[in-house]
């Protein structure tokens, strides 16, 4: 039973990929691991599987060096690539937690040198149930009750769908042998207590609380159903647009505004997932200062809203950036140059009308030399069209209220002395009236 289940689940996946799979299994000795291991063995000729199997030895109890070598014994004595790291964490406070961030790390540096499709590892139902019994106990928001997922991007939970009652009979019935972790049992970790305490509790006093708490999770997982269909058709309608240079995302104001509030939370935390960041473990108080940030519409206001992630309120859009993604650049103005979220052209002076936005003209008589893009400084200055005394940029900044997005977006085109020369939209030095000397650039913003 457990062996169909599982194929069923690897001809599903395999057959989106069209190709047979490469798998990391990661092992740690433990049941649920090498049962894993083991219906991976034996499908792997069938199936064509390539399996690489990854221990991770964190040195915390006495078997932990055991569980290393018995695992590479068996990957040994059955022809499978295996690879271990040693890993030591001094601060014992949230072990949990960093054990998990170290080991997904691992697992990831593997996944792209190696170029294999999936992360495997050996959740189960019973995870699953402390997961959300957790949440529960915690009295976590509805969009923290999708639980562990069966597929997560890279990562696959062959087992998730089976008990751990079904992974004991299949160990027993294959003979297989296995290490148990000696810390699985201390509950002074939460999991654990839950594991060897709150669960078997909940199972025998309040059965229909896990009922109940599995339509929990039916209804975060429509809520990310709904809020990713949305993303998708907000990014089809141009209402959210993405930059590939650096991370970046725009989202119009008037649509986002209107969406029911878990589903704006989720759609925020994806934009984060993409940045390779989890707002996960953002707390509620943070989340009730964010909207009243939102509510208030503060133009040109900015918020911190996880890490180093910054949300801009603009005019008409919201903007959720990397303030370190804008690196200071200095590029020769050339056709087709990008720049952030914006491109210059050349274009044929014949179709050049005065009323084009964003359209300027450059002298080739007054600038014979390269002409560079860069970034803004403190201190630059400027000669108005008057060639009047100049004018810092700075004050052109206030004038138009920019926020700092803006000044660090804004390009500033400068003569081969560094001299700025033109600021797109905003200022530009006098430019001879000899047409057919001069250079006709389109800035145009994405």
């Amino acid at each position: 039973m457990l062996n169909n289940y599982i194929i069923n689940k690897y001809k599903y996946l395999s057959n989106e990929d069209c190709n047979p799979l490469s798998l990391i299994l990661c092992v740690s000795g433990g049941i649920d691991s090498m049962v894993m291991l083991d219906i991976f063995k034996n499908m792997r000729h069938d199936f064509k599987i390539n399996i690489l199997v990854s221990h991770i030895n964190y040195q915390v109890h006495d078997l932990s060096n055991k569980s290393e070598e018995f695992v590479k014994k068996y990957c040994l004595n059955h022809d499978i690539n295996f690879r271990s790291n040693r890993v030591k964490i001094n601060n014992r406070s949230n072990f949990e937690a960093k054990a998990r961030r170290i080991r997904y790390e691992i697992f990831n540096e593997i996944l792209v040198e190696s170029n294999f499709n999936y992360i495997c590892t050996a959740h189960h139902l019973d995870d699953q149930i402390e997961t959300l019994y957790m949440k529960y106990k915690q009295n976590a928001p509805i969009t923290s009750f999708r639980g562990i997922l069966e597929i997560d991007k890279k990562k696959w939970r062959p087992l998730l769908g089976l008990k751990k009652t079904d992974i004991k009979i299949y160990a027993k019935k294959s003979k297989l042998k296995w290490i148990e972790d000696s810390t699985n049992l201390n509950t002074n970790y939460l999991r654990n207590n839950f594991r060897h305490n709150e669960v078997p509790k909940l199972k025998k006093e309040n059965p229909r609380l896990i009922k109940n708490i599995f339509k929990k999770k039916k209804h975060a997982n429509n809520l990310f159903k709904k809020a990713n269909f949305l993303k998708k058709t907000f990014i089809n309608e141009g209402k959210i647009k993405k930059n590939k240079n650096f991370k970046y995302y725009e989202i119009l104001k008037l649509d986002f505004i209107k969406l029911e509030l878990n589903i704006k939370k989720i759609i925020i935390q994806s934009f984060l997932n993409d940045f390779d960041l989890n707002l996960q473990s953002m707390t509620e108080l943070h989340w009730k200062t964010f909207w009243q940030f939102l509510n208030n519409d503060n133009i040109g206001k900015e918020f911190l809203l996880y890490s180093r992630i910054k949300f801009l309120i603009s005019n008409n859009k919201y903007i959720l950036y990397d303030p370190k993604s804008l690196k200071i650049q200095k590029y020769e103005l050339i056709d087709g140059l990008k720049w952030y979220n914006s491109e210059f052209n050349f274009i044929d002076k014949n179709k050049y009308l005065k009323d084009i936005e964003n359209t300027f003209i450059l002298s080739k008589s007054d600038y014979k030399n390269k002409i560079y893009v860069r970034n803004w400084k403190h201190g630059d200055k400027i000669k108005n069209k008057e060639n009047k005394p100049h004018t810092k940029i700075s004050r052109l900044f206030s004038n138009k209220k920019f926020s700092k997005l803006d000044k660090a977006l804004l390009p500033i085109l400068v003569d081969e002395n560094d001299n700025p020369i033109l600021v797109p939209n905003l200022r530009h030095n006098n430019c001879n009236n000899r047409f057919r000397e001069n250079i006709v650039v389109k800035w145009q913003q994405n």
